[in-house]
């Protein structure tokens, strides 16, 4: 309410050779500007002191610009990080992928190397009870393995 002040005019009177009046010959106050509500909102929301007369604007504007920039940057910043810590977990993921692959080659190995040497053993076996002249051992091995449940089918 203290914005508002009622002056009483002269009217258009046109009396003669009075010169400019005195109110005209100083210099203008700085005008206050009026911003509505959702503008000073938004000043806050950024941080920013809302300018409060015309000689403010300039400076507003610069903090403005300045304000816009660092929150760019930033942005750039988080984006760039967050599209670094995926890439290390995709290729963490990646590793481990690897890893287990590879275990699960070397058991898949392992596991063919034991056949393998279970069944030179046999082979050797075999040829030794063949050797010695007992030509039913490795049927009897075959029939040891049936009833132990060894032998897939």
């Amino acid at each position: 309410m203290d914005d508002l002040f009622f002056y009483k005019g002269k009217g258009n009177s046109q009396e003669g050779g009075k010169g400019k009046s005195p109110a005209a010959s100083t210099p203008a106050a700085p005008k206050n500007i009026k911003f509505p509500l959702g503008t000073m909102d938004d000043f806050w929301t950024v941080k920013q002191e809302v300018p409060s007369s015309l000689a403010d604007i300039p400076q507003a504007i610069e903090k403005l610009k300045a304000a816009r920039d660092s929150w760019t940057a930033r942005q750039k910043q988080e984006l760039l990080k967050a599209m670094q810590e995926e890439m290390e977990e995709e290729a963490g993921a990646q590793r481990s992928v690897a890893a287990t692959e590879e275990e699960e080659e070397e058991e898949t190995n392992v596991g063919q190397e034991e056949e393998e040497e279970e069944a030179e053993t046999n082979v050797e076996e075999d040829a030794a009870a063949t050797a010695n002249g007992d030509d039913n051992a490795p049927a009897a091995d075959a029939a040891g393995e049936l009833e132990e449940g060894e032998i897939a089918e």
